[in-house]
């Protein structure tokens, strides 16, 4: 029926084999032990048992005995007690030692099949969470992540080595190169994998909102918090964080961010009490913090306080002998996804891929063959399936022989124009062409008095 095996342990023969009938009648695997000797006999040679069901009152070595035994040496068999009308003491105290439950005597046959029948559930709701977390951890394998090149395998190395330690880790690269991706192995290949991995984008949110994400809220502490609220810290107790877009933190959020580094305590927002979370914190991004450091938008304290570990995710662009093999990759999966047998991509279009930059990485080249696919009417992807920007020609290259009068202000501005001229002011187009983030690009061009029209 169900695969869930039971072991009986009574001295009283005839309840023993009544209850054993009243199982097996139900489609239950049973054995049944006289005494805790013949118990622990029956265990050495199989203990592949979900539930134990002993008497407290045995010859020999008692319930309470066996009990001990069985939680020192068979720890996955949960034990329940059989107790009569004058050991219900005993039975309280076996419960303190371990007892998952006890059943009391005289036991009506109807009530230890409702008992089992929760046991077995519960077998079945732990044997499924088992399950998709072993899926979830095969997802999330490093080698599930495709690279071959020299760097890609020396940060699979990496993240080998720092998985099962406990250290902050800094991940830094462009958008698109894989960052949660490989935050999620870490995860879930780590001591941790069986608490929660909690991700959390800090790009784009106004400060009181960002605080009452992170740390959380009490009710009323402001108009709309019309309940208690968890944060996110509070959230990955005894789990991992997940801090994507680091970089984009508000200094005076940044204060408060590294005193929970330090401490591991925070408030919530509209609270005084500290609360306490064990947790590990792995961070993302794709700005130069050394830069922010230096413009004085990101406190060079907290830098060292995430960056006890650190990985750098290349460019796509500097990796260009992986494309090939990622194009195939993401044919086959979305020609599974769109029912289509599409069989490859001819010589040319390929060559184009190579030689395109990718600002936006593996993730631009991602959307790119999922665009191509869902164009191609064939069997095999051309030229004219892929995205415009990609088969257009490269925008206007500045004169080098201008540079040494030209500052790197005038530069910068000039392609900034170009790209937001090649995209028709679309903003976040030319932001994944120049390989930054949007709020990085609003800033260049306020700087340099740019608008999508000019």
């Amino acid at each position: 029926m169900n695969e869930f095996r039971i072991l009986l342990v009574d001295d009283d023969e005839g309840f023993l084999e009544s209850m054993a009938d009243n199982l097996e009648d139900r489609g239950y695997d049973v054995d049944k032990a006289l005494s805790s000797e013949e118990a622990l006999k029956i265990l050495s040679k199989n203990d592949n048992y979900n539930l134990a069901i002993v008497d407290l009152c045995l010859p020999g070595m008692d319930g309470i005995g066996l009990l001990k035994r069985l939680n020192k040496k068979y720890v996955n068999i949960r034990v329940a007690m059989l107790t009569g009308h004058g050991t219900v003491t005993a039975a309280v105290d076996a419960m303190k030692l371990g007892a998952i439950d006890f059943l009391q005597k005289p036991l009506h046959p109807e009530k230890l099949l409702i008992f089992v029948q929760k046991e077995c559930e519960r077998q079945q709701l732990v044997d499924q969470n088992a399950y998709f977390m072993a899926e979830l951890c095969k997802r999330n394998n490093i080698d599930n992540i495709i690279g071959t090149s020299p760097a890609m395998l020396e940060v699979f190395k990496q993240v080998r080595d720092i998985s099962d330690a406990d250290s902050t880790v800094l991940i830094t690269g462009e958008s698109g190169t894989g960052k949660e991706l490989i935050a999620n192995h870490i995860h879930y290949t780590s001591r941790r994998k069986d608490g929660p991995f909690i991700k959390f984008s800090c790009a784009v949110l106004a400060q009181g909102v960002l605080e009452s994400e992170l740390f959380g809220h009490e009710r009323g502490s402001f108009t709309g918090a019309v309940k208690l609220r968890r944060g996110r810290f509070e959230s990955a107790h005894k789990g991992t964080l997940f801090l994507d877009e680091i970089g984009d933190i508000p200094l005076t959020s940044q204060v408060k961010l590294l005193r929970v580094l330090q401490s591991t305590e925070f408030e919530r927002v509209g609270q005084s009490k500290s609360i306490k979370s064990d947790f590990r914190l792995i961070c993302a991004t794709n700005h130069d913090l050394m830069e922010d450091i230096d413009n004085r938008t990101f406190r060079e304290d907290l830098y060292y306080r995430i960056r006890v570990l650190e990985i750098i995710l290349p460019p796509l662009r500097n990796r260009r002998e992986e494309i090939s093999i990622l194009v195939n990759h993401f044919i086959k999966i979305y020609s599974h996804q769109t029912n289509k047998r599409i069989r490859g991509i001819s010589d040319e279009a390929m060559s184009i891929l190579v030689d395109y930059d990718w600002p936006g990485n593996v993730r631009e080249l991602k959307n790119a063959i999922e665009s191509a696919t869902v164009y191609c009417k064939g069997d095999v992807i051309d030229t004219h399936h892929l995205p415009h920007l990609i088969h257009t020609p490269k925008i206007g290259t500045l004169n080098l022989s201008q540079l040494p009068t030209r500052s790197l202000a005038e530069i910068e501005k000039e392609l900034i124009a170009l790209c937001l001229q090649e995209v028709k002011g679309n903003k976040t187009k030319a932001a994944g062409m120049l390989g930054i983030s949007r709020p990085t690009l609003y800033d260049k061009m306020k700087k340099h008095g740019l608008t999508p029209q000019n």
